[in-house]
């Protein structure tokens, strides 16, 4: 159950939160459609780094676990393993630093785009942390699940895919605060800014 925004929503009068704003001035919360194209520059992105990253890990530890005598199994289910981990972490981290620094990402900024607690506080690093934590820092859930087998780490991916769509849905069910399940966790909603 997602919690009423602190700000009157158009054509609804009252309940404003003393933090936030005054009506007039309250940034309008960003459609599902700037979200979208935000997320998908962010991905993309990710896709660029998840590629250095394997590139490197798959050199440096497969060649290390192969030289200390692993087999071909366990030598993809480790190297797989850090990988997905790294991947999570960084991606994790660039969420948490790019909105701890900015407000933004550079998909964000794109979109002229930020995020905002709900109601209206200053973002802490509690709130950014649980938020970069749950997305997309679950994506090292995947390099845990391929410690065990392919079968585990092809669960591990259905679930992150799983877990995006579902995470992305309620930005479009939710039509009073568009919040994502990333941002009902951390009590964050995003809102348009001014272009530069």
């Amino acid at each position: 159950m997602s919690m009423p925004p602190p700000w009157p929503t158009p054509g609804q009068p009252g309940n404003h939160h003393p933090g936030f704003p005054q009506p007039g001035q309250v940034p309008p919360l960003a459609e599902w459609w700037e979200r979208l194209v935000a997320r998908i520059i962010d991905s993309a992105i990710f896709l660029v780094v998840n590629a250095i990253i394997s590139a490197i890990v798959f050199a440096v530890f497969g060649l290390l676990f192969a030289t200390a005598g692993f087999g071909f199994y366990s030598t993809f289910s480790l190297v797989t393993l850090i990988s997905w981990l790294l991947i999570g972490l960084v991606c994790g981290g660039y969420d948490f630093f790019m909105h701890a620094r900015f407000g933004q990402t550079l998909g964000k900024m794109a979109l002229n785009l930020r995020i905002t607690t709900i109601d209206g506080r200053p973002l802490s690093q509690q709130t950014l942390l649980r938020r970069a934590a749950l997305y997309p820092g679950s994506f090292a859930v995947v390099g845990l699940l391929a410690g065990f087998s392919w079968s585990a780490a092809t669960l591990g991916i259905l679930l992150v895919i799983g877990w995006s769509i579902a995470d992305g849905v309620t930005v479009l069910t939710d039509e009073r605060t568009r919040q994502a399940l990333h941002d009902r966790f951390a009590g964050t909603v995003v809102v348009k800014t001014p272009p530069r």
